[in-house]
């Protein structure tokens, strides 16, 4: 075969030859003249600070020239299958592995690594129906470093732009329903993560009324935003560019409540061309008729090769799949299940002339919609007959919403490796619409805002290091809350938080690898509360302050240059509170949580087979779990208290290319939770929300050029939805069917799908003898896109 260098010196920052052509984005040194990309001795990518590119829409071959001496590195090709290719124009600042993904775009096209200095174009295979072929690069980025999905530790799921678009949904939460040891839930709960209940304690209302913490952050573009009880704001997929879900504790990159693990999304960022795309779609079920959603992105250059713009707008409205019959009423209301949302997004991107290594990012957003607070809870009655009815025939809240905030990230190149500072401020805010009913009409308003302040360094072979992350961050959060259901209930608490923070990689030598790093973070908490109710008046005045050293540590050995084992050892926190139950009057205090996890796993890909595995073993040891508990009287009766317990068990996931037109994607759960609470009633009970068994399979089949057909199925296990273990409160043992058609040609999306196609009516959570939140029904809905 007659192969053409293309390009100088490449030692390609790195893509390594997993199986998955995952690409490993390496940090750039700097000498006396140029900044050259370098590949660190170790296995490990870490984090992918970037280069000036300036390379103008051209044919594919001479792209690739320029691409190898901005990058100062060299790239091998057979001519033959480059020839007549066109490459986009790659203006602005990226990691080498990025710049090359968007020149081998829309081609046919993978690279694969040679050696430590060498990377060779080949097409992905000769023959569309047959032979496995590599996997798409994947990356994550959850952890704050740019790591490939096989040389990660996190037990992480990770959906690119593709994946996301087959999952039609609108959340992040939705979108990652197939994900092995994470329960779909209904919109306004958070997915609980190995059987920790991601929202906290008492939902994300109980945050509010008794200052207790989530369990899970919802991290959008880098930043860890605020948890409110509609839950919708800053989580929309549109103009998504990947979704990740990492389970385990993150806190030491992420701070507090990310005790049980992260949601992630990542947005587009402006880029140095002109865009735009348009989106609609159309959403049917029975219940709910018909909704509505679309979108509007523009992507702009303002100041040649200097100042990017991108904007983002979307608008949604329809009916939740539930039919509210208020008291007295006969026939549904249909206001309280009307929901609509506008939102925007605006991204500025700067790479000033004067100092080629500054960049800054700017991002500002708004939102603000009609939200039906009990969006899937229906009754017990409703279940009485066949087909059954979802009818909720309780008190309705409806909320208005209102959501904005921005951050500004400033970054520098500098030596090794990249400095960041970013500093965010977002504010969620929400009252009671008029139309609830009337047991809600009184509800206020609540506010939760957040002001951080962030530095970190991401570098690669730094001091015998082989990669990784140190930073500080300063936080301060503010909430306050109104409760007017009939009684005044007023709340309010600050939290301040100042910590540093290190991840660190070091090459031992022999393939192995040393993991080290931790977080040491002081956190000063208030709460206060005052209520007026049932003849019962309290104030609760609680302030403590914590510091605490949450350590990670751990090794890993390289059997391949595809395959990995490691095992790791990391510690999670949350902070302590009080609150007072609304119904006695009686306050009461709570302790900090911990948990001590230890994982163990394997990360493979298979060049022959195109297929990539990745599997986690972990044992959690939880110290003080926050506990909603009922005392002697009843449900009435209850406070948040610290009691012990453990979860262990495995996740697998197996993503396979089978050939260029058939791609199929597996996930295994296995779960086993226990409290430790000696003399109670619940003792070695399950934590709930805990189903022992998930499982999901998906294909994706290109039967004809541009035409895909895809289908997901999901099963999840029976669980108790709380730790009490009531008959009445079984939930789960159901599957889910998905199916969907796709048609792409020239920059047009067309897309139909079917969600729940059996329309089963299964249980997610249920409330003893009261009924339950449910699955949505059977949803057809039709998308079309246009990118131009």
């Amino acid at each position: 075969m007659r192969t053409a260098a293309l390009g100088v010196g490449l030692a390609l920052i790195v893509l390594p030859a997993a199986a998955n052509e995952t690409a490993r984005d390496m940090p750039a040194r700097s000498d006396d003249t140029a900044r050259t990309p370098t590949l660190a001795q170790s296995s490990r990518p870490q984090a992918g600070p970037t280069i000036r590119f300036d390379i103008p829409g051209q044919p594919l071959p001479t792209a690739l020239l320029a691409f190898g001496r901005q990058a100062g590195l060299q790239v091998t090709a057979d001519a033959a299958i480059t020839a007549g290719k066109d490459a986009p124009a790659v203006v602005g600042r990226f990691t080498a592995a990025a710049a090359l993904r968007r020149l081998l775009g829309g081609t046919d096209l993978t690279w694969r690594h040679v050696d430590a200095t060498t990377v060779t174009l080949e097409r992905a295979v000769a023959d569309r129906s047959s032979g496995p072929v590599r996997l798409a690069p994947l990356i994550v980025t959850g952890e704050r470093v740019e790591t490939s999905l096989i040389e990660t530790e996190a037990s992480v799921t990770v959906l690119d732009g593709a994946a996301i678009a087959r999952a039609d949904a609108s959340t992040v939460y939705d979108a990652i329903r197939s994900a092995p040891n994470v329960v779909p839930v209904p919109p306004d709960f958070l997915p609980p993560i190995r059987g920790a209940n991601s929202d906290g304690p008492l939902g994300i209302a109980g945050n509010d009324l008794n200052g207790t913490t989530p369990r899970a952050s919802l991290v959008v573009d880098g930043v860890s935003r605020p948890i409110s009880y509609p839950n919708n704001g800053f989580n929309t997929l549109f103009d998504a560019e990947q979704v990740e879900v990492l389970r385990g504790p993150q806190t030491t990159v992420r701070g507090a409540n990310a005790i049980s693990g992260a949601f992630v999304v990542n947005t587009k960022n402006p880029v140095f061309d002109r865009q735009a795309e348009i989106q609609g779609t159309l959403r049917y079920d029975e219940i709910g008729e018909l909704s509505h959603r679309s979108g509007l992105m523009y992507n702009d250059v303002l100041i040649e090769d200097r100042l990017a713009s991108r904007f983002v707008l979307e608008y949604e409205d329809g009916d939740i799949p539930i039919d509210f019959i208020a008291a007295g009423d006969s026939e549904p209301n249909d206001s309280l299940s009307q929901f609509d949302r506008i939102a925007g997004r605006a991204k500025f991107l700067l790479e000033p002339a004067a100092v080629s290594d500054l960049a800054g990012l700017l991002q500002l957003e708004y939102q603000q919609g009609r939200n039906p607070a009990f969006d899937s809870f229906v009754t017990a009655t409703s279940f009485g007959g066949e087909p059954a009815e979802r009818i909720n025939r309780f008190a309705q809240r409806v909320f208005d919403t209102k959501a904005f905030g921005g951050k500004l990230d400033l970054s520098y190149l500098l030596g090794p490796g990249e400095l960041t500072a970013t500093t965010s401020y977002f504010r969620d805010d929400y009252s009671g619409n008029a139309v609830s009913t009337e047991t809600f009409v009184g509800f206020d308003s609540i506010v939760d805002e957040r002001l951080v302040q962030d530095l970190a360094y991401a570098f690669t072979d730094l001091g015998g290091f082989a990669g990784g992350i140190v930073g500080v961050t300063l936080q301060r959060q503010d909430k306050t809350a109104a409760y007017g259901l009939g009684f005044d209930f007023d709340t309010s608490g600050e939290r301040e938080t100042a910590a540093a923070f290190a991840d660190m990689t070091f090459d031992l030598g022999n393939r192995f690898e040393l993991i080290a790093g931790g977080r040491v973070q002081y956190e000063s908490n208030t709460f206060n509360t005052t209520l007026n109710a049932f003849g019962n008046n309290a104030v609760v005045d609680f302030s403590e302050s914590d510091t605490v050293f949450l350590p990670k540590a751990g090794l890993s050995y390289a059997l391949s240059a595809d395959q990995n084992v490691f095992a790791t050892y990391r510690r999670g926190f949350n902070s302590g509170g009080a609150g007072v139950n609304f119904v006695t009057g009686v306050p009461f205090v709570f302790d900090p949580e911990f948990v001590d996890t230890i994982e163990t796993g394997y990360r493979g890909g298979f060049n022959d087979a195109g297929i990539v595995v990745a599997a986690t073993a972990f044992y959690n040891r939880y110290d003080g779990y926050h506990t909603y508990v009922f005392g002697p009287g009843g449900p009435t009766d209850y406070s948040i208290r610290n009691i012990d317990g453990e979860t262990f068990g495995a996740e697998i996931e197996i993503e396979a290319r089978l050939t260029e037109v058939l791609q199929t994607r597996f996930g295994l759960g296995l779960l086993q939770t226990e409290l430790d609470a000696p003399g109670e009633v619940f003792d070695g009970n399950g934590f709930g929300d805990d189903p022992d068994l998930t499982f999901s399979a998906g294909l994706a089949w290109e039967a004809l050029p541009g035409l895909t057909v895809d289908a997901q199925t999901v099963y999840v296990a029976a669980y108790f939805s709380d730790f009490n273990e009531n008959d009445g409160t079984e939930a789960g043992d159901y599957w889910n069917l998905d199916l969907g058609v796709s048609y792409r040609h020239d920059g047009i999306l067309v897309r139909g799908y079917v969600r729940n196609a059996f329309d089963d009516l299964q249980y997610v959570t249920r409330a003893d003898g009261d009924g339950g939140n449910v699955l949505a029904p059977r949803t057809f809905g039709v998308t079309a896109k246009l990118a131009f």
